[in-house]
């Protein structure tokens, strides 16, 4: 009997204009974003080839010259899943460079965009998320009420025919039909870009493809779900289509956008301006104090002064000089920036903890979060990429920037004088290592993705379970 209910749904639905609909726009809408976004990820890989190459030959031309070498740098490889969804590879900064006083960004991709930013990017999460779960209300809206204001369902349950067998096949007839429309347009899209060399079959590449498709039938059952829901507690099919229409806009477009607004009110965080602005402050007063106290040491080293030692002598005594008082002001430096860029850290790590905690509350940021990092487009290959640019600089720290050191100070004419040198053991400039990036592998994102994945299978037994008995006790009359 369950399995007459669901083909006798299949066959409803696939003869209704809806389904169509569904249909067309998948078959049309997949294929063309994954085309689109395939194209968008070779122009970015070609860039980022184009940015090491340029470093590599600035690099071997100073070395054969001895002289003139770059910054240390570090570049961010573009995602081939960026094919799936664009999520943060447009902000991540493509590159960074390194200095004594450290890290500075490059600019990001969308720098370079002038419409992007105002009409966003079509991609497979985009349409998963926006197009087909909208679709997905529009065909359950009347599962239920819609049969019951024709008159259809008091005559099926009046038949000896169990209610759980009825709901049971209205889901997954339903949920079938919906599925073979999104599976048949990612197969076709696959087999396009795959003929243009998208690497399907290499690395863990096919391993994430896979789990993008569960993670987006998940995300459709969850939908599907509600919509049934909502459909067997409503008596009209106008109220269930008002009602999930009013669910969608809260749920899908809203929400998401409202959680970061909700957290920057809740709990605000100085912008990276200011931030920057108390770091050169801090910079310049130590500095200062600094280069008052360095002044005498130069005075007593007779540097600027007629004295009879020689520059060699002069310059052996400031160094010993120094030390202490050098010593003194920037280990006090690096605390207070250490300090200064842990409560930053800290307090932007609040804001976002907030504003994913309430956006979760929505199973459309859930998805976004899930599928994004599976493509190595989200928020933990951003905090990646930084932290190993991080690891990065401190690696270089160690051997090269906290072995140089540089004084400024006033002899008290007016006059403004640096003094600089470098200091025992530092490496040479042609043997620092080179940056060598890896985003996170598979097992550590879905380590990490676990509560998202759980919040849609949550939601999705809630939904069920709420349409399940809903129709148990449903009134037909």
């Amino acid at each position: 009997m369950l399995s007459q209910i669901i083909k006798k749904e299949i066959r409803d639905h696939m003869v209704s204009l809806r389904f169509i609909i569904l249909f067309a726009l998948c078959v049309v809408l997949i294929p063309l974003s994954f085309y689109i976004n395939y194209q968008s990820y070779k122009i970015s890989a070609s860039n980022y080839h184009n940015l090491v190459n340029s470093y590599q030959r600035r690099f071997e031309l100073a070395k054969e010259e001895d002289q003139g070498y770059p910054d240390p740098a570090g570049f961010h490889p573009p995602s081939s899943m960026s094919v799936f969804t664009q999520g943060y590879s447009d902000i991540i900064p493509i590159s960074f460079t390194t200095t004594r006083t450290g890290l500075q960004w490059g600019d990001s991709p969308i720098a370079s965009q002038t419409m992007l930013p105002l009409f966003g990017s079509l991609d497979y999460l985009f349409i998963v998320k926006i197009v087909v779960s909208l679709l997905a209300f529009l065909m359950t809206f009347d599962v239920v009420a819609g049969e019951k204001e024709k008159g259809t369902l008091k005559i099926a349950l009046s038949n000896p025919v169990p209610r759980h067998q009825v709901i049971l096949g209205k889901f997954i007839g339903g949920y079938l039909t919906i599925l073979a429309a999104l599976l048949i347009s990612v197969l076709i899209g696959m087999v396009i870009v795959s003929f243009l060399s998208f690497p399907l079959f290499s690395g863990e590449v096919l391993s994430s493809f896979l789990l993008i498709l569960l993670v987006s039938f998940l995300y459709l059952a969850l939908m599907f779900t509600l919509g049934l829901f909502v459909s067997s507690r409503c008596h009209s099919s106008l109220s269930a289509f008002t009602i999930l229409l009013l669910l969608w806009v809260v749920l899908i477009l809203a929400f998401p956008s409202l959680s970061g607004i909700v957290a920057r009110i809740v709990y605000p965080v100085k912008s990276e301006q200011v931030f920057n602005q108390e770091k050169a402050e801090v910079f310049s007063n130590i500095r200062r104090e600094k280069g008052n106290e360095l002044s005498q040491a130069v005075q007593k080293a007779g540097l600027f002064g007629d004295t009879r030692l020689s520059r060699q002598e002069e310059w052996e005594q400031y160094k010993k000089l120094r030390e202490p008082i050098a010593g003194k002001y920037e280990k006090k430096e690096a605390e207070l920036i250490r300090q200064l860029e842990a409560d930053y850290q800290r307090s932007h790590t609040t804001q976002d903890r907030i504003a994913v905690n309430i956006s979760r509350l929505s199973p459309a940021s859930t998805l976004t979060y899930i599928m994004s990092d599976l493509c190595h487009t989200g928020l933990q290959e951003r905090e990646n990429f930084y932290q190993e640019a991080k690891v990065y600089y401190q690696q270089l720290d160690d051997i090269y920037y906290s072995k140089m050191w540089m004084d400024m100070f006033s002899t008290g004419k007016g006059n403004i004088y640096s003094l600089g040198s470098y200091g025992e053991g530092i490496a040479e400039r042609e043997d620092l290592p080179f940056f060598t990036y890896k985003s996170r592998g598979l097992g550590e994102v879905l380590s990490r993705s676990v509560i998202d994945v759980g919040v849609l299978v949550l939601y999705t037994l809630i939904f069920f379970l709420g349409a399940y008995f809903s129709f148990l006790r449903y009134d037909v009359r």
